[in-house]
């Protein structure tokens, strides 16, 4: 009797140790899986535009001519989609600068037919584009399975392109409709 409680015991203990290495290996998986995000971004380029405004003062009113400074930001950027079950769909860019001096900037990118049109009023912007992908990246864009997604994407920022250079930082923020939200910084 002695010798079957022994028995009894040594399976239980037995059993006990493999639920527990399979436990230890079944989340040491899924930390392995699940670690890492399944959507990831990247900014490798940048490229600069000013634009500088001059406006008159209209006759009659007192006062000097009103002029206003401004940045086109045309950013490269890459979509990782590292999921290998399931396409990730592009719903919105945006971005933040915060200056060396003053407030913080939000911006968001330029949509489609806002970017044709800004490109056929500025034939400048052109060349620019070429260097930094050469396509447009765009909402709605599906990237597949353990796949990528790359282009240009444009913002326009108040001042100078100094103020883009001397920043404190400037972070791109990807939004996607199903697998939540993913920022990177801009390279300096």
């Amino acid at each position: 009797m002695f010798e079957e409680e022994k028995s009894s015991n040594t399976s239980i203990v037995v059993s006990i140790v493999v639920l527990v290495v399979l436990a230890a290996a079944g989340a040491v998986w899924f930390l392995l899986k699940n670690n890492h995000p399944d959507v990831e971004a990247a900014v490798t380029q940048v490229e600069l535009m000013p634009l500088h405004s001059q406006y008159e003062h209209v006759y009659g009113n007192a006062g000097a001519d009103q002029t206003e400074d401004n940045t086109y930001v045309l950013a490269h950027v890459i979509v990782n989609n590292r999921n290998s079950a399931a396409p990730a769909f592009l719903k919105d860019f945006s971005a933040t600068l915060i200056p060396k001096e003053g407030e913080g900037q939000a911006a968001t990118a330029l949509e489609k037919d806002d970017l044709a049109t800004v490109l056929k009023a500025f034939s400048q912007m052109q060349p620019l584009t070429e260097k930094v992908g050469g396509k447009p990246l765009l909402r709605e864009t599906e990237i597949p399975r353990s796949s990528s997604a790359q282009g240009y994407v444009v913002f326009l920022f108040h001042g100078t392109p100094a103020v883009w250079k001397e920043r404190t930082s400037a972070t791109l923020r990807v939004d996607l409709y199903h697998n939540g939200v993913v920022t990177t910084e801009f390279p300096k």
